[in-house]
């Protein structure tokens, strides 16, 4: 309404843009933002606005202009607001998204230099060494991150991958425990910490962990796999053999999911993890013709029928003999 009485208002505009923005409507926001500054060109926030919509055309179109205007966009309010460190950190990120690394390092540099507590820099900072192979200063960035902001999740989830990344499991725990506190990333973090745990060769409480996500999803893949590992390494073979037993009922009821079925790279892998923990039950018994069954199974469906045709054979020789 305020726009059919003041179509030539620019805060207006701009005002709309923003809200067409926070509605997923990113083509109607740059039409709205781009009429503003074209009516006040010298206006910061409204080329930090036409930055930040750019981006999110170019992730959802995969149109590489885009990024190139939004860099453009954001060099203008520099132009204009030389300080901002929020210019500087969107800009960053559009280089490191586009994987020119040391032109981010650049931005988050000069956006520490404007303000030292920023920890969306320092997180991001964090990532671009990380993707460097940087991992010890990347680990020191994230450390900063969560200094200015101790519930940071992201960048403790981060800390944690690169100190497990590193082989040092105690500390990657204590990272995940600070996750898992906060109630971020569901039940995921559960299963990172139990693998961290088993690392460190505490395979009750790495169970815990795993018990964690199978509470609530019954058919969880990795958490079953990972479950029967720490059992054998505690030697309790016959809880082991039910888990892998269990993974492979889980897999097969991923692989049957209408929408997973159609993705026949992922069902390959599937396919082939299924094998691997009936060979895992098969170590642990031998005489175990469900697992010999189920081997043959995954085998012929992928057209292994020369190997199929052998646990078949063994199928055979085990109902006789048992």
């Amino acid at each position: 309404k305020a726009l059919k009485l003041y179509p030539d208002n620019p805060d207006f505009l701009y005002q709309k843009a923003r809200i067409l923005y926070e509605l997923v409507k990113y083509e109607k926001a740059i039409v709205s933002i781009e009429k503003a500054i074209e009516l006040r060109p010298d206006n910061p926030d409204f080329w930090h606005a036409r930055g930040l919509v750019l981006c999110k055309i170019f992730d959802h179109k995969q149109e590489m202009f885009a990024y190139d205007q939004a860099i453009t966009a954001f060099d203008k309010e520099l132009e204009l607001r030389p300080n901002d460190s929020d210019a500087w950190v969107a800009k960053g990120i559009v280089f490191y998204d586009w994987e020119k690394y040391s032109n981010a390092l650049e931005c988050f540099n000069e956006t520490i230099k404007i303000n030292a507590d920023s920890a969306f820099a320092w997180y991001y900072k964090g990532k671009t060494l990380s993707d460097m192979d940087e991992i010890q200063e990347a680990i020191q960035c994230f450390g900063k991150a969560v200094i200015f902001s101790p519930n940071f999740s992201y960048a403790w989830q981060e800390k944690g991958n690169l100190h497990e990344k590193l082989g040092q499991y105690d500390k990657a725990v204590d990272c995940y425990d600070k996750v898992i506190k906060n109630n971020d990333f569901g039940l995921s973090m559960w299963l990172q910490k139990g693998s961290a745990l088993a690392m460190l060769d505490k395979h009750e409480e790495a169970i815990a962990c795993y018990d964690r996500v199978t509470e609530q999803i019954p058919y969880d893949v990795d958490a079953w796999r990972n479950k029967a590992e720490s059992f054998v390494n505690l030697g309790q073979h016959q809880k082991a053999l039910l888990c892998y037993d269990i993974t492979v009922d889980s897999i097969c009821a991923q692989i049957a999911n209408p929408f997973i079925k159609a993705n026949d790279q992922y069902v390959t892998k599937m396919k082939h993890l299924a094998i691997i923990c009936c060979e895992k039950m098969i170590e642990i018994d031998q005489n175990f013709v469900v697992a010999w069954f189920r081997k043959s199974l995954f085998l012929s469906s992928l057209g292994r029928l020369e190997e199929s045709k052998m646990c078949d054979k063994k199928i055979t020789e085990l109902r006789s003999r048992l």
